[in-house]
């Protein structure tokens, strides 16, 4: 079988607030943006979750009828997934300072239970021993603020393989430009997805996860 070679791609999607705007201008503009919304409220409607972090719409047309194109939503992140690949289409998620705090990482990868009982689900264990890591879309530093925050990052319908080289180097290396520019007073939007097709990983019960270029 031939297959086709990794491909790295991001699509970003990042709307910031211009540094040359004046203060009443930029808070205004931010208020519009945030759709009322302060992140001190918690936890969001999924109807409020999808006008924060898609406010320029549902990329894929995702929703709950498609396996292949299932919705999901939490008060952090909007999530497409795929039941057949068993790893996210696309993760949408906003970064404000807001979100940066001081909460450590915590390492607590785990199954979404939210997904239908007919959807194979992916395990931690499943990236034993496989050469690839279980990469974040929506990377665990853009949820620091709280510990709920940052265990939303864990859950597996936000993991993909991903090279240890990939994982650890550049996208490593482009997810803290992306928090560069936050602390700089921007406001980030930002869609991750995974493209391309390289083999599958062996998971248990002779179910397979996808690798592909993320």
């Amino acid at each position: 079988m031939k297959f086709y070679r990794r491909i790295i791609t991001l699509l970003l999607l990042i709307l910031a607030i211009s540094s040359s705007l004046p203060a009443e201008s930029r808070i205004s503009l931010l208020q519009e943006l945030s759709f009322g919304y302060s992140y001190t409220s918690s936890p969001l409607s999924n109807e409020e979750a999808l006008r924060i972090f898609l406010p320029y719409g549902n990329p894929s047309g995702a929703d709950t009828n498609n396996p292949e194109n299932y919705l999901l939503v939490n008060s952090y992140m909007v999530i497409s997934y795929s039941r057949n690949r068993v790893i996210p289409n696309w993760v949408a998620w906003r970064v404000t300072q807001a979100n940066l705090g001081s909460v450590n990482r915590e390492d607590s990868f785990r199954p979404d239970n939210r997904l239908p009982s007919s959807f194979p689900k992916a395990y931690p264990g499943d990236y034993t021993n496989t050469g690839y890591d279980r990469g974040h879309l929506c990377p665990s530093a853009d949820r620091t603020s709280t510990r709920e925050a940052m265990a939303s990052t864990f859950l597996m319908t936000n993991i993909a393989p991903q090279t240890p080289d990939l994982n650890r180097g550049p996208w490593e290396s482009l997810e803290s430009y992306l928090r560069s520019l936050v602390r700089q007073n921007y406001d980030v939007y930002i869609i991750a997805g995974n493209y391309g097709y390289k083999g599958k990983i062996k998971r248990k019960k002779l179910l397979y996860q996808d690798i592909s270029g993320k």
